[in-house]
């Protein structure tokens, strides 16, 4: 694997201690390429304000080495009729921004069902390292 993408169900773990995360940090030690959408910056750091003792420098961690994609108005425009009509606003934004990644991207990363459904649906390799 070279370039994978993580949505915010995946950055979680990195920061928050669940029973994935040594997989994740395993299959990420091997995948220096890593990107994710501007949007899983909030999200993650408002999962992370529900667990008042965690502090927010691991926020500043998990994202270390991590490209940004930018959401733009062809992003958004994308995102806005990606996938099935049941897929949330944000999942479409994490979708349409890895698709944007075409051929450098190798993986998608997400624990979240209806995201890894949407991501297959769109063709893209799901893995949720466990």
């Amino acid at each position: 694997m070279s370039g994978v993408y993580l949505d915010a169900s995946a950055l979680a773990k990195l920061i928050l201690v669940e029973p994935e995360s040594v997989a994740l940090r395993s299959l990420l030690r091997e995948n220096p390429d890593r990107f994710t959408s501007r949007v899983a910056q909030v999200e993650v750091t408002r999962a992370v304000l529900r667990y008042p003792d965690t502090k927010q420098a691991p926020v500043r961690d998990a994202f270390a080495g991590v490209e940004i994609i930018e959401l733009d108005a062809a992003l958004a425009a994308r995102a806005a009729t990606i996938g099935p009509t049941g897929l949330r606003s944000l999942d479409a934004i994490h979708l349409a921004s890895a698709l944007a990644l075409g051929a450098e991207l190798d993986a998608f990363i997400t624990y979240d069902a209806r995201q890894a459904d949407a991501a297959r649906a769109a063709g893209l390799e799901v893995v949720a390292p466990s």
